[in-house]
């Protein structure tokens, strides 16, 4: 102890260390530049100040964000436009702190307020700690390429959220505006989602969403993604349109009912089961509170027996032909494929990291080291890239805090009512029932997240019985100061995630247009960005290796190396390292380096020990080498594991031998 006295006795804290060399008139400078800063600060903020700028930022947000679609722009032509959108809305928001700073201080003088921004408060903390701590901190930072739902993203989604329940509880007119701007959106994509099955699309190629067995079916996405995030947000957005149509005049109630029908359309169109179950939940969660009267449910009754006639009548027409195969796929495949046994495995892996998780989105990484020989048996071709549940998602993620945290959420939702409520109250909490039995069987995106807190945050806000409509006029600097910095922070992550995406796009172009020479120089260029870490470098990869396969001479060397080069940087970022791995021991084999193949195959079965492929390509290897006695072994764990496509291996194994 008097020796650590002695040390701090000579060696003065750092930071009067720092200001005893700098000379006076430097003191001066610096004081100058956060001047200025703060001059600049309060200018920015004043641009967007205007009373209705956050209305339409919020608006914007709820409209733009499920819509948003780039194909040919970015490569990740669903995801990241949806990321560039909350990113610039947030921001935008957060420049304009003091339009909605005196919502946000009626909002926390009420219980329900002060306890939402608490949750909210929490749930970032457990997002960034276990960032922090997560077994990828550069992938669970920005997120993986194919959803982006990292840490950026969450703490966007959650800010955003905190800001819209105070805005709301700042001007109660702007909750209509909100909703009838979800309406829109729900409009907009269920129309494309109809035109996609008629077989009329603008944008996407219907490979994309055309599934070749059982007789074949076509799993509209829309503007979404997939089928089930399609039918997660439809069902959502179905109880808010009834509800607004409950009041509104004969004219408007026509136009929203339409908008209704349509996307009951379109979820039927995009064959999601867990989107029908989501909507029964609403239903029966809106007429739970006394939200439907007798005559109204009657009403009801009778739209969904003229639903299910028109139904059954396209089911008999060839037009209904494609559905009626996925239909067959709902009987043969009746308990969701691999999701219960993903569920029992998940679990099993969640008892390693109970309390703080394995990080965002490294879950696909860390199941591939937990999944069991009897889920890899029966579906070997399956990669499971999330646990296809919110509460598991969380666990894996966040740990149980994240969980807790969410349930409480559920519960300002739907058990914290000791306030009048609004009329709207009783349609929003139909869509959070909605969502959340979605999310029990869908991967949580994006949209999903954004549907859950956005509407949670808004039943919040309708709870306050008297709504604020004065700014909050005591913003200090110092709180200024931090908005605009995490403004800033947040448009710099929406150029680099846009940026860093286009570059794989352009790959994609001189791919298809057969100039190597540009594909290897934007994989280059995509290699010198250190944010976002991850991204499409394993697509990369083999993009480069299928044109070596076409190439002579020095050309061919540039094209496997820059194959390399990828999927060497795919295995450090990406959440597919075992697939990158095991790309880098096909590339190895190919230039005829097979003691590097065999030790990137051995790191394949390491980070995924129950995936077949890898062992099937090591027993070759070693009987090419005449390692007999260790090819046999590894040929007998790849028939263990093939499952139903044990035969084929069988073929690839003999044909080795001979």
């Amino acid at each position: 102890m008097r020796a650590d006295a002695s040390k701090n006795k000579y060696n003065p804290h750092p930071f009067t260390w720092f200001g005893s060399r700098i000379s006076t008139a430097s003191k001066a400078r610096i004081r100058l530049c956060v001047k200025v800063a703060v001059v600049a600060i309060d200018a920015v903020s004043l641009s967007v100040e205007s009373p209705t700028s956050a209305e339409v930022l919020v608006g914007v947000a709820a409209a733009a964000i499920p819509c948003a679609i780039a194909p040919g722009i970015v490569l990740e032509h669903d995801v990241i436009p949806k990321l560039v959108v909350l990113l610039c809305c947030t921001a935008g928001l957060l420049f304009g702190l003091n339009t909605w700073c005196g919502g946000a201080k009626v909002l926390l003088q009420t219980r329900s307020g002060r306890m939402f921004a608490i949750l909210i408060g929490l749930q970032c903390a457990s997002v960034a700690l276990s960032t922090a701590l997560s077994q990828n901190p550069s992938l669970s930072l920005a997120g993986s390429a194919w959803r982006r739902f990292g840490f950026i993203t969450q703490a966007s989604l959650l800010l955003f959220a905190f800001i819209c329940a105070a805005v709301v509880a700042g001007r109660s007119k702007v909750l209509r505006r909100i909703l009838t701007a979800l309406t829109f959106a729900s409009c907009l994509i269920s129309a494309y989602a109809i035109a996609q099955y008629a077989g009329w699309d603008p944008f996407l190629a219907q490979e994309l969403y055309r599934i070749d067995y059982f007789g074949g079916m076509l799993r509209v996405p829309s503007t979404l993604g997939h089928a089930v995030y399609l039918g997660a947000f439809l069902s959502a957005t179905i109880p808010i349109t009834m509800g607004l149509s409950s009041q509104a005049g004969a004219g408007r109630r026509l136009v929203l009912w339409s908008i209704a029908g349509l996307s009951l359309a379109a979820v039927f169109l995009c064959g999601s089961r867990s989107s029908l179950v989501a909507l029964g939940a609403a239903l029966a969660v809106y007429t739970s509170q006394g939200g439907i009267r007798a005559r109204a449910l009657l009403r009801l009754a009778a739209i969904c027996l003229v639903c299910g006639l028109c139904l059954a009548l396209f089911l008999a027409t060839s037009g209904g032909e494609l559905l009626r195969h996925r239909m067959r796929q709902w009987r043969q495949d009746l308990y969701g494929g691999p999701r219960l046994l993903l569920w029992r495995d998940t679990v099993r892996m969640l008892q390693t990291h109970p309390i703080v998780g394995f990080g965002p989105d490294t879950f696909a990484n860390e199941f591939r080291q937990h999944q069991s020989t009897e889920l890899a048996r029966q579906y070997p071709q399956f990669r499971h890239e999330s646990p296809h549940n919110l509460f598991l998602d969380l666990a894996a993620a966040q740990g149980l805090p994240g969980v807790l945290v969410v349930l409480g959420l559920i519960y300002l939702a739907f058990g914290n009512r000791s306030s009048p409520a609004a009329p709207e109250a009783g349609w929003l909490r139909a869509s959070v029932a909605a969502t959340l039995v979605s999310l029990l069987f869908t991967t949580v995106t994006i949209t999903g997240a954004l549907m859950l807190y956005l509407v949670v945050a808004l039943i919040v806000a309708t709870e306050i019985p008297v709504p604020g409509e004065a700014a909050w006029s005591g913003t200090g600097k110092l709180l200024r100061v931090a908005a605009t910095v995490t403004a800033a922070v947040l448009l710099s992550a929406a150029c680099a995630y846009y940026v860093r995406d286009r570059v794989f796009a352009a790959v994609a172009g001189a791919m298809r247009t057969y100039t190597v020479d540009a594909a290897l120089k934007s994989c280059e260029t995509a290699a010198g960005f250190w944010f976002p870490g991850p991204g499409d470098d394993l697509w990369c990869s083999r993009q480069l290796a299928f044109a070596a396969g076409s190439h002579m001479g020095a050309k061919k060397s540039a094209l496997w190396k820059g194959a390399a080069n990828s999927s060497a940087r795919a295995e450090r970022t990406s959440d597919e390292k075992a697939d990158a791995v095991f790309q880098s021991a096909l590339l190895a084999v190919a230039v005829n380096d097979p003691l590097n193949g065999e030790r990137k195959l051995r790191e394949a079965i390491r980070v995924a020990p129950t995936w077949y492929k890898p062992h099937l390509l090591l027993a070759q290897l070693l009987q090419a080498a005449g390692r007999h006695a260790d090819a046999a072994r590894e040929a007998e764990r790849t028939l263990d594991l093939a499952g139903p496509l044990r035969a084929d291996v069988e073929r690839a194994l003999q044909a080795e031998n001979h």
